[in-house]
């Protein structure tokens, strides 16, 4: 099968979005890295619109350095998706190295998604970040662009984008977004003459176990995908790169709490949903529930964000998709409670020497939730039984230990303090 035919543009442009004026210049990319982009981008198309072909036929001038990673780029894609298919190369001729456009930058790429993770990430570290976005949607560009040229801090920094929208794909899960993106930001590195990425995800869902047997999770992070991916780019473009992953032993409500608290105005201009077909993130998915929990375990709660409250609205009102959503949630929370009484061990193939501690983290994660469960209750004490759902979380929160839940809060206290105290010396 062709290339073309999965509506992959011959051409991809990266677009360098000055700081401050957010005037636009456009890069003359590196090309071998650029025809790597548009091969992993039909990969996700593939997967978004659910065709199987038996092979691929990418042709390319870099056909060689292609074919060297050809059978590692099948194993991943068919690791991710669980679909195989057959990369085919074709040579094709004007293989010439074009000159690099101004400005370039030794800084490192931070992976900018709009959502709360790499808005963190790239608020405490301003003058260390290019912000790299791939515009697969408009409203998620819409919202991301809004985001860094309303916060002050953010609007001093530069931004590459990189427009490949396909108008057949909808909202929803995607198996193959991490790769692509993380490719994406290698293009960018390679094109401003940095050889870091930043990927700014938290543990918990880098390794996003799987906790119900409705939905199985992605691998869009998984560490073994983060590091064959480097591996991968290193040999195809013959040079050192770097994946680096500063949150990969945080919790989101860690992450949230080691950010300076003048910044939590823009909390809720990020997204952490799985769905875009609307401005407002849904409320029921499983990104959204972690977020309000992780949010909620250090007294913030953004009901008013969310298109429907998972806690006070009439759940007969959703359809029976959307209530199996709440089935899932149910799931997860008790995957994670069993975390917390140590009635349950992590798996045992998660990656060695990756994370520092990955059942203390996820026993923490599993704290933050209950943690937020306990002080929305606090909140609007209606929660506990205006729905089934809330009553089904007043009775899973009555199952966990009070001490334990103290004494995280206590810990997250801690942070925020030490937080404070670097904010107050940094002014």
């Amino acid at each position: 099968m062709l290339l073309r035919e999965y509506s992959v543009p011959d051409a991809l442009t990266l677009t360098y979005h000055q700081s401050l004026t957010d005037r636009e210049i456009k890069l003359s990319s590196d090309p071998l890295l650029r025809d790597f982009f548009r091969l992993t981008l039909a990969l996700h198309f593939l997967e978004r619109t659910k065709r199987e072909p038996d092979e691929l036929i990418f042709s390319t001038p870099y056909a060689e350095e292609f074919k060297s990673v050809a059978n590692r780029l099948e194993d991943l894609y068919d690791s991710l998706t669980g679909i195989s298919i057959t990369l085919r190369f074709e040579a094709t001729k004007n293989r010439v190295q074009q000159q690099f456009s101004e400005p370039r930058s030794g800084l490192e790429s931070l992976l900018f998604s709009g959502g709360l993770d790499s808005f963190c990430e790239a608020v405490n570290h301003p003058s260390k970040f290019v912000l790299v976005h791939g515009v697969l949607n408009d409203i998620v560009y819409g919202r991301s662009r809004r985001l860094r040229m309303s916060c002050p801090t953010l609007a001093g920094s530069s931004m590459v984008t990189c427009r490949c929208v396909h108008k057949g794909l909808g909202g929803g899960i995607s198996h193959t977004r991490g790769l692509l993106f993380l490719v994406l930001a290698g293009w960018v590195c390679s094109t401003m003459g940095s050889d870091h990425v930043v990927f700014a995800e938290n543990g918990p869902l880098m390794l996003n176990p799987e906790t119900t047997p409705i939905s199985p999770p992605t691998r869009n992070c998984d560490p073994r995908v983060v590091m064959e991916l480097q591996s991968i780019l290193h040999e195809v473009k013959g040079q050192r790169f770097a994946i680096m992953c500063p949150n990969k032993d945080r919790t989101k409500t860690e992450v949230a709490a080691s950010t300076p608290k003048r910044f939590y105005r823009w909390f809720p201009s990020t997204s952490s949903c799985f769905s875009t077909r609307t401005e407002k993130m849904c409320g029921i998915c499983f990104g959204c529930f972690v977020r309000r929990l992780s949010l909620g375990a250090l007294g913030c709660d953004e009901m008013n964000i969310y298109a429907f409250d998972v806690f006070s609205d009439d759940l007969y009102r959703l359809g029976e998709r959307k209530i199996a959503r709440i089935i899932d949630l149910r799931h997860s929370l008790r995957f994670f409670g069993k975390l917390v009484t140590d009635s349950l061990g992590m798996p045992e193939n998660e990656p060695a020497q990756f994370f520092e501690d990955p059942t203390s983290m996820m026993r923490r994660f599993g704290l933050d939730l209950v943690l937020g469960i306990r002080n929305l209750f606090e909140l609007h004490p209606s929660y506990e039984s205006q729905n089934a759902f809330g009553r089904y979380c007043a009775g899973f929160l009555n199952e966990m230990s009070r001490e334990l839940i103290d004494r995280r809060r206590s810990d997250l206290d801690e942070i925020l303090s030490v937080q404070g105290q670097s904010s107050q010396s940094a002014t």
